[in-house]
């Protein structure tokens, strides 16, 4: 009997004392019912080598691809995994089942606000991703200026976006949307193989505010994508929108796409 695999698996990495359910992560877990949470043996007393063998479980648990979803302090785990990964022969075949990663809120550990009992996860090591990655900041982070996520980054060679003041985006239901849309966005940069035309067209949908049930009026044929034309101005306003995102983080070579109403 032939079981249906997914593509890619999202493997949510929460921080310092997990995820709640109103968490953005668990809100857009929800959403992808065949995702992963690594689960390591203490979320409030984070310990960097039980953190790391969490992470090797997970991705050795999944049965796709994976695509790294961490918040604040584990967007340093992934680069310290990263770097054991590459000097361990145990490690080092997971790296080939990394797809990319989606890190939100980069923590600064030289920064007051640091937790002291993630002191093990300071010094996180300053060398290129071996996958494509998305940095995502705001301006009112406590734990980490714009500055300084924007040059991890840079270190990391990873993709940029600045969601200005977005503070709340750790809690509120609202900015699960969100961050799954910036996700797409930033998995259409990082050409994310493994993610469907499908998968990016819903989360856009999501994103731009539009009934899910007209989705069902969309079918992609590789040509320039036509939108239903009866939606509101609003709507269409939304869908510019997104086409600006794409325009913006779309790599050299990729074709010009535009929205059509």
């Amino acid at each position: 009997m032939t079981t249906n695999k997914p593509a890619t698996q999202l493997l949510f990495l929460p921080g310092l004392g997990n995820s709640d359910a109103d968490h953005w992560q668990s809100l857009w877990g929800l959403k992808r019912p065949n995702s992963l949470r690594f689960q390591p043996g203490s979320w409030d007393e984070p310990n960097l080598n039980d953190w790391l063998q969490a992470l090797d479980t997970a991705i050795d648990e999944a049965e796709a691809p994976v695509l790294l979803v961490a918040h604040s302090l584990a967007c340093l785990l992934v680069a310290h995994w990263v770097q054991e990964a590459n000097s361990s022969d145990e490690r080092a075949h997971r790296l080939a089942q990394v797809s990319g990663a989606l890190l939100v809120a980069v923590p600064d550990p030289g920064a007051k606000a640091f937790p002291p009992e993630a002191s093990d996860f300071r010094n996180a090591p300053a060398r290129p991703l071996p996958f494509p990655a998305l940095v995502v900041a705001s301006s009112d982070d406590p734990y980490a200026t714009t500055d300084y996520a924007r040059q991890q980054a840079a270190t990391w060679q990873a993709d940029f976006v600045d969601v200005g003041r977005l503070r709340a985006y750790q809690r509120r239901k609202s900015v699960g949307g969100v961050a799954s849309g910036v996700g797409v966005v930033g998995g259409i940069s990082m050409s994310f193989h493994t993610m469907t035309a499908r998968d990016a067209l819903t989360a856009l949908w999501s994103l731009g505010g539009l009934p899910a049930e007209a989705l069902d009026k969309i079918t992609l044929t590789g040509h320039d994508p036509v939108f239903p034309s009866s939606f509101a101005v609003g709507a269409a306003a939304a869908l510019a929108a997104c086409e600006r995102g794409i325009h913006a983080n779309s790599p050299a070579g990729w074709p010009n796409w535009t929205m059509c109403t």
